[in-house]
């Protein structure tokens, strides 16, 4: 049995293989005991102690300390604020009193258990388990499947397996989870904060959590409780299930959406709205160009500011789209779309026979059904879808475009323009007026009009048939015909592109090319 003591210095000390008693005294020193039973005493200073084989007694004294922990008999010795200390244990390990961290070596699957301090707990690349009994811990389980237990106090755990579990009873503190895998809080867990850069999910319990996004596109769903979200950079996706959800994002975050099952208003900086499951529930938007979209019930979407997009669904929904360019979708002859006065120009887009109400200006028909839309007072473009429909302009100085199919054209009041930017077809405009209406012609579709603008003079005629080989729009005023000849009086037959209505004085100043 050696007594080996040190100096005042910063010692590297060594043991004999008997059981010897090794001092530092007052420098950073390093004590290594070797095989015997030893007793370590670092002295004051940062000190290593390592009692090596046997069962040790090691004490650091003053500072902080290191110890290396490797029998089930090693005993570590602290007095109260003697430093902030720390066992790197190889073997399962409870930290003794006034011993503030522990982690776990080696890769054996061990465990490791903390007392009454705010005690760090790391695992190793095994399957841990980690206890941190009172005092507000940090556990990280390490690369392994952790188990993993706070206990009283507010805890911080690191969670990097899918595998990790967390354990929390009631009233156990508050605590949170550092996650760089997709994690859905056990029971009794208030907090989730995402971290590192890879797209993953949070998801909490019954509680009213915190869940904070990472830097990827996250999708954060609260679970039952009133929470509180924030995706942070990143297009993220939240779900939202109670009216005490928050949704928070900062300017420029990316391009978020929430997923509501209950009545939501977009917070500031959140872009878009979808409505879930059957309830009729309903949507509001913010000042930024927000896509709302109902579920399959009777919702009631609001735009709000914004160049906004609606979408009703299914249900016979109640749409405003508020200030700015708004962009309708119409699915049910139910659906009703509210506009004031000067709130931008909008359009619908509908999949069912539909008539534009006040303040609406376009409407564009979607689909391949037979289906017609009407116009209201103001200056309206309509077009219309592969069928054949009817559209009505209404009253104001509307543009009308069947585009193909077979369709039935009607400006009604005022001056209107009727396009045909599609090959193939025949319309019939039912309400043609020299004096006030146009007609466009695509010049990608009709290849010979080359120059845009009013139609030349020497390019149009009135009869059955072209004359002279510039004559590429001929109105038959006897039938209401009009046709396009591609090569004028050549081989090529005219192609009926329209019926105007007979005995109108027609001339070339009727058609623009565009």
């Amino acid at each position: 049995m050696a007594l080996i003591i040190g100096t005042d210095g910063n010692d590297t000390l060594t043991g004999t293989a008997d059981s010897d008693t090794l001092t530092g005294l007052a420098g950073k020193d390093t004590l290594f005991g070797g095989p015997g039973n030893d007793t370590l005493d670092g002295g004051a200073n940062n000190d290593i102690l390592n009692g090596g084989a046997g069962a040790d007694t090691m004490s650091g004294g003053l500072n902080n300390d290191v110890y290396i922990v490797n029998n089930t008999g090693d005993v570590v010795i602290e007095n109260f604020k003697e430093g902030t200390d720390k066992v790197n244990s190889s073997i399962t390990y409870a930290l003794s009193a006034n011993v503030e961290n522990l982690a776990l070596t080696g890769t054996s699957a061990i465990n490791g258990t903390g007392n009454d301090l705010d005690n760090i707990l790391i695992g190793n690349s095994a399957a841990n388990q980690l206890n941190g009994d009172a005092g507000n811990d940090r556990l990280n389980g390490g690369a392994g499947a952790d188990t993993m237990s706070g206990g009283l106090g507010n805890d911080i755990y690191t969670v990097d397996n899918t595998g990790d579990v967390i354990t929390e009873n009631l009233n156990e503190g508050i605590d949170n989870v550092n996650s760089s895998v997709t994690y859905a809080l056990s029971a009794n867990v208030e907090n989730l904060t995402l971290t590192g850069t890879l797209a993953i999910n949070g998801t909490g319990n019954d509680l009213a959590n915190s869940i904070t996004g990472n830097t990827a596109d996250n999708q954060l769903d609260g679970g039952a409780g009133a929470d509180t979200t924030s995706g942070g950079l990143g297009n993220d996706v939240y779900i939202v299930d109670n009216t005490g959800d928050v949704v928070t994002e900062n300017l420029n975050e990316g391009t978020d959406t929430v997923n509501s099952s209950v009545t939501y208003a977009l917070s500031a900086n959140v872009e878009n709205l979808t409505l879930t499951g059957t309830s009729a529930i309903d949507g509001t938007g913010n000042d930024l160009a927000n896509l709302l979209k109902g579920n399959s019930a009777a919702n009631q979407l609001n735009g709000g500011a914004g160049n906004d997009r609606l979408n009703g669904g299914a249900g016979a929904d109640t749409m405003d789209g508020g200030l700015g360019n708004d962009i309708y979708t119409v699915d049910n002859t139910g659906d009703v779309i509210t506009e004031n006065l000067n709130e931008g120009i909008d359009n619908v887009n509908s999949s069912v026979t539909y008539a534009l109400s006040a303040n609406v200006e376009n409407l564009t028909l979607t689909g391949t059904l037979a289906i017609n839309g009407t116009g209201n007072d103001l200056a309206n473009r309509i077009t219309g879808n592969t069928a054949d429909n009817q559209l009505d302009g209404g009253a104001g100085n509307d543009i009308l475009d069947g585009k193909t199919g077979t369709n039935t054209l009607t400006g009604g009041a005022d001056k209107d323009i009727f396009k045909f930017t599609t090959a193939g077809h025949s319309d019939t405009i039912t309400d043609f007026t020299v004096s006030d209406d146009t007609i466009m012609l695509e010049n990608g579709v009709f290849t010979s009009l080359t120059t845009t603008g009013r139609l030349a003079a020497d390019q149009f005629t009135i009869g059955s048939q072209a004359l002279d080989a510039n004559d590429f729009i001929i109105y038959n005023d006897a039938t209401g015909a009009l046709l396009y000849d591609a090569d004028g009086s050549g081989a090529d037959a005219a192609v009926q592109i329209a019926t105007v209505g007979t005995g109108l004085a027609m001339t070339n100043a009727d058609i623009v090319v565009i």
